[in-house]
């Protein structure tokens, strides 16, 4: 290609990009978008001015923006600003959505961290610890299943009966005897209740009691007690006979109790506060029951045959 064509092909190159410009700057008002005006203008453009306008399109840009800025100027609606408020709403719901999602990672970054830590510091419990309280628990269970038999096994440990022989007598009529005895600083207390049953019924029974104490120190505690035991015979009570024996160093006391025959309204204050018995037992009552009775509070029990 000659030096001669090479200027010809310059000058059609360059003559559209100053027609374009100067036809957008002079036209600003017209309400066709810039990439309008650009087509427009191309269309009457050879073929070969085409290609150059598309290669020149980015240099050709800035001019646009300034012509469409000057017709905005003047009032006409911006294309562009038209868009913005969809556009600027959609960037505020990103940016939400991305605030709660950067958040909830924070939360689930915390929860992990103090999940870790509560593992690191978890210290299972001992093989002894678990032993103990498996038997523990074990024990609770079976105490409250069995605990019948655990109440009679109690009774029977009071009674001094832990299992009934094999053969054993089943004594129906007899004579069941109880001693207790105690002492004081001052006194030797010996209580001795005999019960008379027959077909395993009480019938009556008897209560004696041996005071022993100093001849010479305690003499004027004893002489006491026998007034006493002189005023429960005054009484003369239904049902209760009452002897009084006594030496230098000791008082005996006995009472007898006919049960079917003693009435309980007949007792009077000066009977009991002269430390007569209040009879707490009744006739036809169960021998077992008194037996029972009497150890529970104590005493030892045996039984003879009458």
């Amino acid at each position: 290609m000659n030096p001669e064509e090479n200027k010809e092909n310059n000058e059609i190159q360059e003559q559209p990009v100053i027609e374009q410009t100067e036809e957008l700057s002079i036209e600003p008002t017209t309400e066709a978008p810039a990439e309008e005006l650009v087509i427009e203008k191309a269309t009457e453009a050879p073929a070969a001015e085409v290609t150059i306008t598309q290669t020149e399109q980015a240099a050709l840009q800035p001019t646009v923006d300034v012509a469409v800025s000057a017709a905005t100027s003047e009032g006409e609606e911006k294309p562009h600003e038209m868009a913005m408020p969809s556009q600027k709403k959609d960037f505020i719901i990103k940016s939400k959505k991305e605030t709660v999602a950067e958040e909830t990672k924070q939360r689930e970054a915390k929860i992990e961290e103090h999940i870790r830590k509560a593992n690191e510091n978890y210290k299972p419990n001992s093989k002894f610890t678990n032993i103990a309280l498996v038997v523990f628990l074990v024990g609770i269970i079976a105490f409250v299943i069995f605990l019948p038999q655990v109440q009679e096994f109690v009774e029977k440990v009071k009674a001094g009966k832990l299992e009934e022989q094999e053969g054993e007598e089943d004594i129906k009529d007899g004579v069941l005897t109880c001693t207790y005895v105690k002492s004081s600083e001052t006194f030797d207390f010996e209580y001795t209740y005999v019960f008379s049953f027959s077909d395993k019924k009480l019938n009556n029974y008897s209560r004696t009691t041996v005071t022993t104490g100093d001849a010479s120190l305690d003499k004027e505690k004893l002489t006491e007690l026998k007034d006493n035991c002189s005023i429960m015979k005054k009484e003369n009570i239904p049902g209760i006979k009452v002897s009084c024996e006594s030496e230098s160093n000791s008082v005996t006391v006995k009472e007898d109790f006919t049960l079917r025959e003693l009435k309980y309204e007949d007792l009077t204050p000066a009977y009991t506060e002269a430390g007569g018995e209040y009879p707490e037992y009744s006739a036809g009552q169960s021998i077992k029951d008194t037996e029972r009775n009497m150890v529970a509070t104590g005493f030892k029990c045996e039984k003879t045959k009458s």
